[in-house]
């Protein structure tokens, strides 16, 4: 946050006023790296290749082009309404994910490179999350490194005054998903999971 001094013309003269400008800033966080969980980590990567990697789908999304992704515990609508939906899950997901990120209730895997039938390319565009979410979300990188570009700053518009941080195998960060950010690079085999926790409207499932 950042305060500053102003000196203003009023009918009276000139005055010293003292104004408040609000820039909000949250720097990107790095929580951990879980490759120091040794098998545990490998485990993880290789379900999410051979269990979630074939059940993906080509993203609609205009940042995502080519980008293959997998919704995970519910997925939010993209419409007005907060509608969400069902997603995949299971025991063994949802137990690693509430250990990555506690009380999340939706996420995001998508991977960069080629397995079986999909050939994905998981980069996309600097952009904002839209408002189903909390402000505070969390990425896990696995397999291979990525390119993360990212702004401290909310009221930033230009990708060139973002900050560019390599994300390693196992890196788990924390961001404010209302900022610019984006990933233009990524290696093969690379996957990301991103984690949110659902604003109240989208808490609970509503039919169509």
């Amino acid at each position: 946050m950042t305060i500053k001094n102003r000196l203003y013309w009023s009918p009276g003269g000139l005055e010293l006023a003292i104004y408040y400008v609000v820039i909000l800033k949250m720097s990107l966080k790095f929580i951990a790296n879980i490759c120091d969980r040794g098998q545990a980590y490998h485990n993880f990567y290789q379900y999410c290749i051979s269990q979630l990697v074939p059940k993906m789908s080509l993203d609609v999304s205009r940042y995502a082009r080519d980008r293959y992704h997998l919704w995970l515990i519910n997925e939010p609508s993209w419409s007005r309404q907060p509608r969400l939906t069902p997603a995949y899950n299971d025991a063994y997901l949802n137990k690693v994910i509430q250990w990555l990120y506690p009380d999340c209730n939706t996420a995001l895997i998508s991977f960069h490179g080629r397995h079986n039938n999909v050939c994905s390319n998981a980069q996309i565009e600097h952009h904002r999350d839209t408002s189903f979410a909390f402000n505070t979300a969390r990425l896990l990188n696995l397999g291979d490194v990525a390119n993360f570009s990212y702004s401290d700053c909310r009221i930033n518009n230009s990708s060139n005054a973002c900050t560019n941080y390599l994300l390693h195998p196992g890196d788990l960060i924390e961001f404010h998903c209302k900022h610019l950010h984006a990933c233009t690079y990524a290696a093969p085999g690379r996957i990301s999971l991103v984690m949110w926790r659902l604003k109240p409207e989208y808490q609970k499932p509503m039919s169509n």
